[in-house]
């Protein structure tokens, strides 16, 4: 991946585009005689690419920080699989858009030992159903306190939505049709609390608990 990044000239804040892309080749077979590689048994060849523009504006407003950004993926997928023993041969190519937009304000109090957090996203995709990118409005809120010195409770609240794997996404029946173009985002929700002691300016140790909530 590649980013860059831009300082406005009045001292405000900053600009970030990062442009990067991950793929994915998975290949496994199995074999009547592992040994000598003979027999086919089952055989999988899976490809997960995904390329990534990613926008971020900083900007400060007095003791305010704000971040607004968005985010767009092309997603490509393709899997040939080959079952002996089952008698059945799949193939299946997908490619679609993802988007999404957020945003987060952050402020200090009480001499900078409370620090609050505020901010949401929403996402969508061109593959899926799903209604709006308000079925996806994420928020999400979290908290850092110093009760003493060197000492911080962190605490944080938050829903978290996520495309399934590309396995259910490309997955089609014995017509060759692909049957979960209607399928759920996951849905998180998350939350965290920790203790946090700081040594020096390099050297933290921190004991951190969450609890995540499942949907879909």
């Amino acid at each position: 991946g590649i980013t860059w990044k831009n300082r406005l000239k009045d001292g405000t804040g900053f600009m970030q585009t990062t442009l990067s892309n991950n793929s994915l080749r998975n290949e496994f077979t199995r074999y009547e005689d592992p040994e000598n590689e003979s027999g086919v048994l089952f055989e999988n060849d899976a490809l997960e690419s995904e390329t990534k523009l990613r926008y971020e504006l900083t900007k400060f407003y007095g003791d305010w920080k704000l971040k607004v950004g968005s985010n767009f993926q092309y997603s490509f997928y393709e899997n040939s699989t080959l079952n002996v023993l089952g008698n059945n041969q799949f193939n299946t190519e997908i490619d679609f858009l993802k988007y999404g937009l957020f945003t987060n304000l952050t402020r200090s109090f009480l001499n900078d030992k409370l620090d609050v957090s505020v901010g949401f996203r929403v996402d969508d995709d061109t593959f899926t159903d799903e209604d709006n990118l308000l079925s996806t409005f994420s928020p999400r809120v979290s908290l850092s306190y110093e009760f003493s010195e060197d000492w911080r409770l962190n605490a944080s609240v938050g829903r978290y939505f996520k495309l399934p794997p590309y396995t259910i996404l490309g997955f089609r029946n014995n017509d060759n049709v692909l049957i979960n173009s209607d399928v759920d985002y996951t849905q998180s929700d998350h939350f965290v609390a920790g203790l946090q002691h700081y040594f020096s300016p390099s050297s933290i140790i921190s004991l951190e608990g969450f609890y995540k909530r499942y949907e879909d």
